[in-house]
């Protein structure tokens, strides 16, 4: 009878102890119940992304939007992939997801962290369980990053963003600039964004973070910049940014400046409004203007 019980008791051990590591969430954090996402699994997304594959090129035009969502997301996409810089506040996470469905996205491939501040990009929190994240890229894991990490866990492969890093989709790169790991150390949210070069074939453009024009100065002693295509202004171009030799060195076709309908940047350049939407083949630029009002 002793036997008999201590076995049971061991079997019951067993037993509580498998369904513990198997409880979703055990321990501090408690991840949201997910829905399955119906898309390209994460492998075969990720196979895209890896330099040196060699993976044949789809022609497909590569298409730049800024979302209608606060904090102005740039959705940068083609037949093949998605990214996404930037996310905006936490609170716009639910427009953000519906913005995103609303354009077919079904899985980003990256979320890239423009800046430190959480209302670059803690919108991603909405997305949760709704639209899969491949790769997050981040700068600063800071409690809030750590709290987007911990909802996607298992989900995403997170990724440190700094200057050097550079990957690859279906013939386009995304080559980061800014900042360099001992940029960080300043604490300045100015020298926690992301600056990142994007090009394909003869075209580049660049997305500029909130880098003001001690950032810029720096990208110019360092002698990373080139000319582009275009420069995209996702700080609205304030006072003190975009200033004459980081414009000098970039020597861009067309400056276009992400801000809201009211915003008033020092830098002359064409408003990259929401609907707005900027095309090309790898040879030419070209844009669609907004159809509809802006924010």
């Amino acid at each position: 009878m002793k036997k008999t019980l201590a076995l049971l008791l061991v079997s019951v051990a067993i037993v509580l102890a498998g369904c513990g590591s198997a409880t979703p969430g055990k321990g501090e954090w408690s991840k949201p119940a997910e829905k399955p996402v119906t898309d390209t699994s994460p492998a075969t997304r990720d196979d895209r992304f890896a330099p040196g594959k060699g993976m044949p090129e789809i022609q497909s035009e590569l298409t730049i939007e800024v979302l209608p969502v606060k904090g102005d997301p740039v959705l940068i996409k083609d037949d093949t992939f998605v990214v996404l810089y930037g996310a905006g506040p936490e609170q716009e996470g639910k427009n953000l997801e519906k913005v995103l469905k609303s354009k077919g996205v079904k899985y980003i491939d990256y979320l890239i962290q423009p800046s430190s501040d959480p209302a670059s990009y803690m919108g991603a929190m909405g997305l949760v369980g709704e639209i899969q994240i491949g790769n997050l890229e981040r700068m600063v894991a800071d409690e809030n990053f750590v709290r987007l990490e911990r909802a996607v866990m298992g989900k995403s492969m997170v990724e440190l963003l700094a200057a050097g890093s550079i990957w690859y989709a279906n013939g386009v790169s995304f080559d980061v600039l800014y900042p360099m790991q001992n940029d960080f150390a300043s604490g300045r949210v100015q020298d926690r964004t992301s600056v990142v070069l994007v090009t394909k074939g003869k075209v580049s453009f660049l997305l500029t973070g909130q880098i003001d024009g001690t950032a810029e100065n720096k990208l110019i002693q360092r002698g990373k910049l080139k000319k582009v295509s275009a420069v995209i202004a996702t700080n609205g171009a304030p006072e003190g940014s975009m200033t004459e030799g980081f414009m000098q060195a970039l020597s861009p076709e067309k400056v276009f400046i992400v801000a809201g309908k009211d915003a008033k940047p020092a830098t002359q350049g064409t408003l990259f409004a929401p609907g707005m939407v900027l095309r090309t083949d790898g040879e030419t630029l070209t844009e669609t203007p907004a159809s509809g009002k802006g924010k």
